[in-house]
């Protein structure tokens, strides 16, 4: 997609800034307490729920900020603000997930390698990777660029049906042709 540039500039900061954000916060000095792998287990929670709480939030701003100002074209800039959040904290979404599949053998014993204490695909990591790191793979790893790689097809398809440029196609122009076959 040839971006404008203002939006290249966007995307590069936000990249920057979620994975200086990775690597600024880390919690293991927030919880001496705990060990590695109690921490490393507590940040993939976080990070499964971040892809659900992202698009709530942003609904939530974006019904606010209409009650006190007139938004043109709300369900369109909600839409595009939750892509485009989803799309600055995917790369990081993928590294974290992958990190839950992260052992390396040590004398003959498989261990995670952030916490070298912790056996891998046994008792607790087993659990995690299987009933969060799994489900994180295919929901967002693979589905969310599936999704919206569906999504483009859906529009070019429609642009391409009706012999028209993807930019000039209207939502409600859309919305009353679909009406109108659905009612044959």
């Amino acid at each position: 997609i040839a971006w404008p540039d203002i939006f290249v500039s966007i995307f590069r900061i936000g990249g920057a800034v979620a994975v200086m954000g990775q690597h600024l916060v880390n919690l293991k000095c927030m919880y001496p307490e705990q060990s590695e792998a109690d921490v490393f287990f507590s940040t993939r929670i976080m990070w499964a729920i971040l892809p659900l709480l992202i698009p709530f939030c942003a609904t939530v701003i974006w019904l606010l900020l209409s009650r006190f100002k007139e938004v043109l074209r709300l369900p369109s800039k909600m839409k595009a603000t939750v892509v485009a959040l989803l799309f600055l904290i995917w790369p990081g979404l993928c590294s974290e997930t992958f990190a839950m599949f992260s052992c390396r053998d040590v004398c003959k014993e498989t261990l995670l390698r952030v916490d070298l204490d912790e056996p891998c695909w046994d008792g607790r990591h087993g659990t995690f990777a299987w009933f969060l790191g799994v489900p994180m793979l295919i929901v967002y790893v693979i589905g969310l660029p599936t999704c919206a790689m569906i999504g483009v097809w859906r529009v070019q398809k429609r642009a391409a049906d009706r012999g028209a440029a993807i930019e000039t196609l209207d939502r409600s122009e859309e919305r009353r042709v679909g009406k109108e076959c659905r009612s044959r």
